[in-house]
């Protein structure tokens, strides 16, 4: 389901909702490969307690660890700077 939305336009239809797109860290729609890598990698995020999750209130760029893994990042795009 996620990896589908993600490779297809970068946001599921939650992550729509909350004008958030799935990005590449060079601003393109994530591959097969690399959204099924964040996938897997965000599962491993949550077994220490999501520290994985938490690590972006302490990161500089504001990634969590599956963004490091996978070299993507969460992206929010105001409402009307969207091309939907």
């Amino acid at each position: 389901f996620f990896v589908g939305f993600w490779t297809r336009s970068g946001r599921t239809l939650g992550m729509q909702s909350w004008r958030l797109q799935l990005e590449a860290l060079d601003g393109t729609v994530p591959g097969f490969g690399t959204a099924t890598l964040r996938f897997f990698a965000a599962i491993i995020s949550w077994l220490p307690l999501g520290l994985g999750f938490w690590w972006q209130l302490w990161d500089a760029e504001k990634l969590t660890w599956h963004d490091r893994l996978s070299h993507t990042r969460l992206r929010y795009y105001p409402k009307g700077d969207d091309d939907s």
